[in-house]
């Protein structure tokens, strides 16, 4: 379970490779990206490779089983890297520090070699919704408020993200959650939300959490809460089970 990022289920040895999870969530990423239409089209992939516009991958409620170093966040998330090349944000209040807490990418990426292409581009310790710049005036409804036109609100944005995720978030069992849940979909409208969990029933919790949160008007299932195949093997949360065995994916309705 986590708090937006805190974590009693989660390994906390950070030095022993057998604990990091090298696929799970990497193979997450791409199979939602995937089913997201998130990617150019796969036929014409590899002539167009050049051409890719990063990725942006936000996670919420990160910790150290995203990475307790940069160099270890772009090892778990390699494989999707390989695919196509991205930047990592992690946001949490579990983020291990580091010197770096925060590095620009480019939006383009010339290293398409078979190591791949990850860059974590963020690394912030604390909640979503208490992020700094996340002010209540950067909401859609606050901005209209406030007079800020389109333009004005894109020199404003530092970094828009194509995808979220919040793995073996716990949403049902911390109030906290649905506070960065809401900002992140008042403030990126359009950025599809997905929540993985240890087991069906506990995913099947945090999506009724989700839909009492929001109002029916606000949101819309991509997909409601289901089995994921690409689970990984270590275990936890209530009924024990292994990590990212399901997942449901959710977005604002504003945003389309």
């Amino acid at each position: 379970m986590v708090c937006a990022g805190l974590s009693s289920a989660k390994t906390k040895n950070e030095n022993d490779d057998n604990k990091i999870d090298l696929f799970s969530r990497a193979r997450t990423v791409l199979a939602a990206v995937r089913r997201l239409r998130l990617l150019l089209d796969g036929g014409q992939q590899n002539r167009r490779r050049r051409f890719f516009r990063r990725l942006r991958v936000l996670v919420l409620g990160a910790d150290r089983n995203e990475g307790a170093t940069d160099v270890e966040t772009e090892r778990i998330f390699k494989e999707c890297g390989e695919e196509i090349p991205m930047d990592v944000s992690l946001v949490g209040p579990n983020v291990p520090k580091t010197f770096k807490t925060f590095a620009s990418r480019s939006p383009l990426c010339d290293d398409y070699s078979p190591k791949g292409c990850v860059h974590v581009a963020e690394r912030e310790r604390c909640l979503f919704h208490e992020r700094r710049g996340l002010t209540c005036c950067d909401t859609k409804k606050e901005r209209e408020r406030e007079g800020r036109d389109e333009q004005q609100q894109q020199q404003h944005d530092v970094c828009e993200y194509d995808c979220a995720f919040a793995f073996n978030a716990g949403v049902w069992g911390y109030d906290s959650w649905m506070e960065s849940l809401r900002r992140a979909v008042e403030r990126y409208p359009k950025m599809p939300v997905v929540v993985t969990a240890y087991s069906m029933k506990e995913c099947e919790m945090d999506e009724d959490c989700v839909r009492e949160a929001f109002e029916e008007e606000e949101i819309r299932f991509v997909w409601e809460a289901e089995e994921n195949k690409h689970h990984g093997e270590k275990v936890g949360g209530e009924e024990n089970g292994r990590e990212n065995s399901a997942w449901m994916c959710f977005v604002s309705n504003s945003g389309e």
